[in-house]
């Protein structure tokens, strides 16, 4: 019985997801994609360390990420990659004026610095550790078909096959579950004692 349980929990966290995919880009997010850029490649001369800190400028903060700078100009203008001296600095091809320096540096990738550009472009929110962030409840998007959902995680789901323009399948038997849970787990079809203890269900 506990067997049964355990693989009906593990099917809906893996059905969930296999719906959850969209053909909709994902938006960057400053805690997983941003952060640990600049952790390891800024925070070293531009971090919490006052006494490896360069130009008196900090990374590691809200107010120094979002500082003006003494010639005017917004280190990360939101919306502007093209204003921001960010941007500028670890994408120009100018190897005296790069960031972070050749010598001595950690070079960012092609895709760190596209990964940057779609920050400062999308909006460039900002958020703290996680672990200090308040949990907050996201209010459940409006969908075409309220009826199709049985939680309100099936509300997510469906919002995003809808802009994705997919609809979704009939949901399969029991059966046809177990044999697939079985699949993606073990990866062999579901032994007859499996079998009759889901039927007893």
């Amino acid at each position: 019985m506990r067997r049964i349980r355990l693989f009906r929990f593990v099917l809906l966290i893996c059905w969930g997801s296999v719906f959850a995919s969209g053909a909709e880009p994902e938006r960057v997010r400053f805690d997983r994609d941003i952060r640990p850029i600049l952790s390891n490649h800024c925070f070293h001369c531009h971090g919490p360390d006052h006494e490896s800190r360069e130009a008196d400028l900090r990374l590691d903060t809200r107010e120094g990420l979002f500082a003006v700078l003494s010639n005017g100009q917004h280190l990360v203008s939101p919306g502007k990659s093209s204003e921001s001296e960010l941007f500028e600095r670890v994408s120009t091809e100018d190897e005296s004026l790069r960031m972070p320096p050749t010598d001595g540096g950690k070079p960012l990738s092609a895709e760190q610095i596209d990964l940057l550009k779609q920050w400062i472009q999308e909006g460039a929110e900002w958020r703290g550790h996680w672990a200090y962030e308040s949990i907050v409840r996201p209010k459940l998007p409006e969908v075409s078909d309220s009826d199709w959902q049985t939680n309100p995680i099936d509300r997510f789901i469906k919002a995003k096959l809808e802009r994705a323009g997919v609809s979704p399948v009939s949901r399969a038997d029991d059966f046809t579950l177990l044999r697939r849970l079985s699949l993606d787990l073990s990866g062999i079809v579901p032994d007859e004692q499996l079998r009759n203890d889901f039927s007893d269900l």
